[in-house]
């Protein structure tokens, strides 16, 4: 049985979308989603489903789309020391012009490190609480003063770590923002959107100073 949260992403899928979301397909994005596995694989995926990586990920990144949404973008860097390869994960509020490996306080610069990011997606818990309608969340969102949550450009690195050592690979974030588009030529993930417009923005603010 489908999710009826997830009934406004097929929709939008069917809409805007080159896949035709026949029944096998929606319940076999129901069930990927839904299951207990906290990193989704969209390579697994695929082979499943007897369809192309690309749309694939571009399937998953719909679903990163909302605040909440079903699936958050875990984004990092392997630490390029031979005896470390640890995974740097990204803060949304990194200031620095430099990031440094946690494991073996190897430094890379911003403009070198960017270029070597990737994305692994996550499921949301959060979207799937239901909320009860007095709670500070939607307190907050519906607040004429515009205190929202910021939206989940990406999840903080909250799983356990064996959860990140299991065989999935990172997908290169300039392969993400190429296929982030719809058939409209519009912004499938929002999110993700903005995340490549700020870290645009960085590199030039790095590259001015």
């Amino acid at each position: 049985m489908l999710d009826k949260k997830l009934e406004k992403y097929f929709k939008r899928i069917d809409k805007d979308s080159h896949v035709v979301l026949n029944t096998a397909l929606k319940s076999s994005i129901n069930d990927f989603i839904l299951d207990t596995d906290r990193i989704k694989d969209p390579y697994k995926f695929a082979h499943h489903n007897k369809l192309d990586v690309e749309t694939a990920l571009q399937l998953f990144l719909y679903f990163t789309d909302g605040n909440p949404a079903p699936l958050n973008m875990l984004m990092y860097v392997d630490c390029q020391e031979l005896d470390c390869k640890s995974p740097i994960y990204l803060d949304e509020w990194q200031s620095h012009d430099y990031i440094a490996c946690l494991h073996c306080a190897e430094q890379y610069l911003k403009e070198d490190i960017m270029r070597m990011v990737k994305v692994k997606f996550i499921k949301n818990d959060e979207f799937f609480i239901t909320k009860p309608p007095t709670c500070t969340y939607d307190i907050l969102t519906r607040s004429d003063s515009g205190l929202k949550p910021s939206p989940a450009i990406f999840q903080s690195p909250s799983i356990a770590q064996d959860e990140m050592k299991k065989n999935i690979a990172g997908i290169p974030l300039d392969t993400l923002t190429t296929l982030n588009t719809t058939s409209k030529k519009e912004a499938i993930s929002k999110p993700l959107s903005e995340l490549d417009e700020r870290l645009s923005r960085s590199m030039m603010d790095f590259k001015i100073t």
